[in-house]
């Protein structure tokens, strides 16, 4: 538009250099005429008319020069006049006053134009549960869920186009950093939008493993462009890890976790495949105390537990030569007060802390891990994570590298007596520097850090003590009826087979450690106690080819075959060797394999499985896995017949997983006191004699007796060489003990402890054999027949 009233700006200049001229020509006439005349009237009057001219010769110059200006609104220019893109261009207000009491303006427009606004949106992105937008949830790609973006556009100068885009990562960028690791996944185009909408990705459009970013870009009909992009990566995940990590996960996911110290950063979306924590604060030293909490399960407060902590150390700390960084795990109160183990990468070393609010208090061990002989190479990126064993008055400490285990060092402490938070941290000595070619300075800078990807609580049966006394030897025999030990154990140290428990008896204990091999051929023999569930640990093979329950997870050291008609697995299975698996067995828990998995028959899994090996599916069935469940292999897949597309569909490549493990306990059969001691505390010398309630025998041979009886309540035999043989009752109970014998019963119920290293025979059992502690038995240690330590 052409300015009518205001000047341009060259003619501005010149004004004012013409009436700074005259101005300055005038005032300088006028002082010198004030000096040289003095009081001569007329001069001074001339002078006033000389002004009063130049006045009128400087207004005749320019007439927009005014002394009475009109409103400058009248002078205001624009662009895009006449339309609803109007954008002001700024004036500036040209003044000269002269003699004080009159004023003269003119207005210039600005040099600068006004830029219209850029475009403005309200974006907001959160993970729900499919169809419901009012809570946000994890983006488990096992649930049912969608990524939804909202955004609202209010822009003045309107927006004539819009285009929203879903990103997604691509296939071979597990962890994109430059958008050249994204590809364009939807793309939508509106005109001329207003006001609020919304779009979604459902579970079925996503990817397990995957990234998403959405992006907005707004155009603007005054020619502005806008680009608002969600900046934080969504991960899309498959549930992975114990129950208990994955809730510990989702709190801070949503920053419900509790921090320990202040200026922690901590981030779940470092790996797509697994969901893993990674840990960061402000400084580049060890923070001494856990910079994180998670609540150890209520269920293991109050008793003694092992804990196994999976982590992946940082490969660039070989390339830089840290001095200083490593992971710890703390065990303590919600005050970070307790005991920190702490693995010192640089140094090769662990270290044992006593920790108080976070700092620490005294050293309690320090052990150099090159010293370690189970432990082949010092690669501590090999290295896969640490497991700690607690008690209140010692703690277990080995690492996990691959296949390999370190060895246990035991520590002894009188710091916490039951912890109710594990502590994490990772700390490194300097800033992580990406790669350029890479990675996005400023936006993912860290500091050298373990990512942690797993935590795993587990029950510890105590040190066996009285339960240690339940030691069956090689020549055991169980018919016909049942050995029962709710919440016990019992330690068989040899192979068990049908020959071991036959006539369909049943071992319904808690806990069964077996220094051998297990392998029933037929049988529907019961391992496990049904109600109080623990550990079935087997050193070597486990074969089955029966229709039995088994409660509890086993553990089995070797190879794994189970193709019975109908055996339950009614917990999780943890194999080492290799896995064939047919005809139609149930697995209720998970199924972890270290070696390859074979699969055939009509096998009905209710849990994950993994496989560190290859997996290989035969004909002969159809295979099943419930929904939620999925099958992750690391090897290859081999299937040679038509499985359902729902089976397949499950099948998942993933990560190398350690498979957990568990070691038969170390036992010595408890050493019998002097012979005195026996005689002096009421035993009576017999090799042969009724069985009575409260009777209490010792003898150097062994003990017979074959005369039938009713009831005995309380008895303690004692065969110091030899073996003790009792034939035809009702009822039982008390203490057998032959440290150098067998123990053979021939009747019905008996309740009580069985010591025989060579051997325990319930012959022709109709009833129960129940497993006692001591305490159950003899108030007073001190008066049990045998020694303890």
């Amino acid at each position: 538009m052409k300015n009518e009233q205001g000047f341009t700006l060259i003619e501005a200049i010149i004004s004012l250099a013409i009436l700074s001229v005259m101005i300055i020509g005038f005032t300088g006439a006028y002082s010198q005429g004030f000096f040289l005349i003095g009081e001569g009237r007329n001069l001074t009057k001339e002078t006033f008319q000389h002004q009063e001219q130049m006045e009128l010769e400087l207004l005749e110059i320019k007439t927009h020069f005014t002394e009475h200006p009109d409103d400058p609104a009248a002078a205001q220019i624009t662009v895009f006049q006449e339309s609803n893109y109007e954008t002001e261009i700024p004036l500036m207000a040209i003044s000269q006053e002269i003699r004080g009491n009159r004023r003269f303006e003119a207005y210039v427009s600005s040099v600068e134009i006004g830029k219209p606004k850029p475009p403005e949106l309200d974006l907001n992105i959160g993970v729900y549960a499919n169809n419901n937008w009012t809570v946000e949830v994890f983006p488990w790609i096992d649930d049912d869920i969608e990524i939804r973006a909202e955004y609202n556009i209010h822009s003045n100068p309107p927006v004539f186009l819009s285009t929203a885009r879903w990103h997604e990562s691509q296939e071979d960028h597990h962890n994109p950093y430059f958008p050249s690791g994204f590809r364009i996944y939807r793309e939508e185009i509106k005109e001329e939008p207003s006001g609020t909408y919304w779009t979604s990705l459902d579970s079925s459009e996503l990817k397990a493993g995957h990234f998403y970013q959405f992006e907005v870009s707004p155009y603007t009909f005054a020619g502005r462009l806008g680009q608002f992009t969600h900046e934080e990566r969504i991960p899309v995940l498959r549930r992975a890890g114990s129950p208990y990590w994955q809730n510990f996960i989702e709190d801070v996911y949503f920053d419900r976790a509790k921090l320990f110290k202040t200026s922690v950063a901590s981030d779940v979306l470092l790996h797509a495949n697994h969901p893993t924590l990674n840990l960061d604060w402000d400084r580049n030293d060890d923070p001494q105390g856990a910079l994180i909490g998670m609540a150890i399960p209520e269920s293991y407060v109050g008793k003694p537990f092992s804990v196994t902590v999976d982590f992946s150390v940082d490969d660039k700390i070989l390339e830089n030569n840290l001095y200083n960084h490593g992971v710890g795990l703390s065990l303590g109160d919600g005050d970070n007060s307790g005991i920190m183990v702490t693995l010192d990468f640089a140094n090769h070393m662990l270290r044992v802390n006593e920790v108080a609010n976070g700092s620490y208090v005294k050293s309690i061990a320090e052990i150099n891990l090159l010293d370690d002989a189970s432990l082949t190479v010092t690669d501590w990126t090999a290295i896969t994570g640490i497991n700690i064993e607690f008690s209140v008055t010692e703690i277990e400490v080995s690492i996990n590298k691959g296949e390999e285990v370190s060895e246990t060092y035991n520590i002894s402490h009188t710091l916490v007596r039951y912890p109710t938070y594990l502590g994490l941290k990772s700390y490194g000595s300097e800033d992580y520097f990406p790669n350029l070619k890479h990675e996005i300075i400023g936006k993912y800078d860290r500091h050298f850090s373990s990512s942690i990807k797993d935590v795993r609580f587990k029950e510890v049966i105590p040190d066996f003590s009285s339960e240690l006394l339940w030691v069956l030897g090689g020549s055991s025999q169980i018919s016909s009826g049942e050995l029962v030990g709710k919440g016990k154990s019992l330690l068989i140290d040899t192979t068990i087979d049908q020959n071991w428990i036959n006539n369909n008896a049943h071992l319904k204990v808690s806990n069964i450690y077996v220094d051998g091999s297990v392998k029933f051929t037929s049988g529907s023999e019961q391992l496990g106690h049904a109600e109080e569930p623990g550990n079935l640990v087997v050193r070597d093979s486990f074969n089955d080819r029966g229709s039995r329950m088994i409660y509890g997870d086993l553990y089995i050291g070797s190879d794994f075959s189970s193709t019975s008609t109908s055996t339950t697995y009614n917990h999780n299975v943890y194999v080492q060797g290799n896995a064939n698996v047919g005809n139609t067995p149930s697995f209720k828990g998970d199924l972890y394999v270290n070696g390859n998995l074979t699969i055939s028959g009509s096998i009905k899994f209710e849990g994950n499985v993994f496989v560190n090996g290859d997996l290989i599916i035969t004909a002969g069935g159809t295979p099943d896995i419930t929904d939620g469940n999925n099958i992750y292999y690391h090897g290859t897949v081999t299937h040679n017949y038509q499985a359902n597309n729902s089976f397949l569909n499950r099948l998942i490549k993933s990560p190398y997983q350690p498979v957990p493990k568990q070691n038969i306990p170390r036992v010595t059969t408890p050493q019998p006191k002097l012979k005195n001691w026996y005689l002096d505390h009421g035993y009576v010398d017999v090799e042969n004699t009724e069985v009575t309630s409260n009777i209490k025998v010792v003898t150097e041979n062994g003990f017979t007796s074959s005369k039938h009886f009713e009831r005995a309540e309380n008895v303690i035999i004692v065969a110091l060489s030899g073996d003790i043989k009792i034939n035809g009752f009702q009822r039982l109970t008390g203490i057998l003990y032959a440290p150098n014998g067998q123990v053979e019963i021939k009747g019905g119920h008996f309740e009580g402890i069985v010591i025989a290293p060579k051997g325990f025979k319930d012959k022709e059992g109709d009833g129960a054999v129940k497993i006692l502690d001591l305490d159950e038995i003899i108030a007073n240690p001190s008066d049990a027949p045998f020694m303890l330590e």
